[in-house]
């Protein structure tokens, strides 16, 4: 078993050396202190909206909280950076379950793994 952890270790930092996660981390780190103010105001609307949620629809909060987070969620996503940021993070982790799925082939059909939509599925064993 430790073999397959200096396997997988090795795996991790090819993937951190990869153009597309150093540009992921670069973005993270400017989108961190660029857009403070939009994270903090996206953070607090989307706190306040889920706590009315836990009341149902007829919170009376619930429309003025909703479209609040609605506002500020499109404000930072709105964003290039956060935009390019969004698609690096679905690329590596579109990335990360083509390899779960390659190793769960590999050890049994029975495996279930993540499929190209996010679906648990059974693999199918290559031949």
């Amino acid at each position: 078993m430790n073999e397959l952890l200096k396997q997988a270790n090795k795996v991790a930092l090819e993937i951190k050396e990869s153009i597309e996660y150093i540009e992921y981390k670069k973005l993270e780190k400017t989108i961190l202190s660029k857009y403070k103010n939009e994270i903090t105001e996206f953070n607090k609307t989307n706190n306040e909206y889920n706590e009315v949620l836990k009341y149902g629809d007829h919170h009376p909060d619930l429309k003025i909280k909703r479209d609040a987070f609605i506002k500020a969620k499109e404000k930072l996503y709105l964003m290039s950076e956060v935009k390019r940021y969004k698609e690096l993070e679905n690329f590596i982790q579109r990335e990360l379950d083509s390899i779960s799925r390659e190793i769960g082939s590999i050890v049994s059909e029975e495996i279930i793994t993540p499929n190209e939509i996010g679906f648990n599925v059974k693999v199918k064993k290559h031949g």
